[in-house]
């Protein structure tokens, strides 16, 4: 009967933690679930169709929950142009995940850091991108290369008797062969597309986590649950995928290193071969930097 009255008493203190402590200085939302938040909502309705709903009920800016992690989401452009640009600087730190503990081994880089080192190398990334044509007409010289490649493969296609092409999949690599371009330096194969497929499937499987109900749940409490059944799979399938994630693009790197000349004067040709020329330029001078390589998907 004591364990019974312990356990009671535990749960409500929880209960009033979660429903009220937690809650009383975030916008208004739909309410939560213990645990689970609003994401069993998403299971059989589309985000953008319960986005959509709660903000006609709640307003412009509301409070949703993703297992135990309140997110805060804006919905009208001047709030989000006051937020984001006007005081953009108050925003700029990014959430702390669970699993980026579980996956990560050094600096994040753009995407997970926050503070000095977030603007470091956002500075850096807009200023590579910049110099590679981002917003330039050599960066509409390198989308129409692939443009060209595209309209001279569906000429071939034809031309050898073929009668239907799949578009959908000749998009699909046309585009990743810019955005690779950029990054590596080189375009994707059509003669042999295993590579591309690759990229594609590893870059699915990071969206498909963050689409999953159990994955959402396991945040925040991946210690707790990861060898409990269903969410044991989870674990060790995002485990997984992260070190495919990271043999492939490290192996990307390793390869590139390879072939460039980190002393050389000449512009960089892509993003990747400029942050190892500043990390052999730091390194040579004996600088303390953060510009390593760590894959997290």
């Amino acid at each position: 009967m004591g364990l019974f009255l312990v356990a009671i008493g535990l749960l409500a203190i929880y209960l009033f933690n979660f429903y009220y402590v937690q809650r009383r200085k975030l916008p208004p939302g739909p309410i939560p679930l213990p645990f689970v938040g609003n994401s069993l909502s998403f299971i059989k309705t589309p985000l953008d169709v319960c986005l959509q709903k709660w903000k006609d009920q709640y307003g412009d800016i509301m409070t949703i929950w993703v297992g135990c992690v309140p997110t805060v989401t804006l919905h009208n452009s001047r709030v989000i142009y006051d937020t984001f640009v006007k005081d953009g600087d108050a925003y700029a730190g990014r959430m702390e995940l669970s699993w980026n503990e579980i996956v990560r081994s050094g600096p994040l880089g753009v995407m997970f850091a926050e503070g000095p080192l977030w603007r470091e190398h956002r500075r850096f990334a807009l200023q590579v991108f910049r110099n590679l044509g981002l917003g330039r007409n050599i960066m509409q010289e390198r989308v129409l290369d692939d443009v060209c490649a595209l309209i001279s493969h569906v000429k071939s296609e034809a031309a050898s008797g073929k009668t239907e092409v799949n578009m959908f999949d000749e998009l699909d690599i046309a585009i990743g062969s810019v955005i690779n371009s950029i990054t590596f330096g080189y375009r994707f194969s059509r003669e042999n597309r295993s590579e591309f497929k690759r990229v594609k499937k590893i870059a699915t499987e990071a969206v498909s986590f963050f689409n999953s109900f159990l994955y959402r749940v396991m945040d925040g409490r991946i210690n707790l649950l990861r060898r409990l059944p269903f969410f044991k799979d989870v674990y060790e399938a995002n485990v997984n995928h992260n070190n495919e994630s990271r043999e492939f693009f490290l192996g990307q790197v390793d390869a590139h290193l390879k072939n460039i000349d980190l002393d050389s004067d000449e512009e960089p040709s892509d993003y990747v071969e400029a942050y190892l020329r500043m990390q052999h330029k730091l390194d040579k001078e004996g600088v303390k930097h953060t510009y390593r390589f760590v894959v997290l998907l």
